[in-house]
């Protein structure tokens, strides 16, 4: 199982850097997006004109599930954070989703190689 976080999985539908990075390890093993970084494509997509059924459609294709976030869930992402980490609640959900499924954590966003070790995740930057 690996993780996408927002940048990744917009990466992989718009066909940005990295997108093949990211596609071929979804083919390779499952993949899964935490419900609140898919909140957050959707949101992002639509602000380009793209539909959530068009984005479900993309997910389903590759076979990318949503994964829901529920307390514990949120009690582990808020542990994450730390003064002046560069890390957005969003980013530390994915990271939460990551360690509470031992599966790699796949992103654009370099700062999170920063933590990687202090949070015990896995980060796989895709460009």
């Amino acid at each position: 199982m690996i993780v996408l976080d927002a940048s990744a999985l917009l990466a992989l539908l718009h066909r940005e850097a990295g997108w093949d990075v990211v596609a071929r390890a979804a083919a390779a093993d499952s993949a899964t997006v935490s419900a609140v970084n898919y909140a957050e494509v959707v949101q992002k997509t639509a602000q380009h004109g793209l539909a959530a059924e068009d984005v479900d459609a993309a997910l389903e294709a590759v076979g990318i599930t949503v994964s829901p976030f529920g307390r514990l869930d949120a009690r582990l992402a808020a542990s994450f954070y730390r003064h002046r980490s560069g890390l957005s609640l969003g980013d530390r959900v994915c990271l939460a989703l990551a360690r509470s499924l031992s599966s790699p954590a796949f992103t654009a966003d370099r700062v999170w190689q920063r933590w990687a070790e202090d949070l015990d995740v896995d980060v796989r930057v895709i460009r």
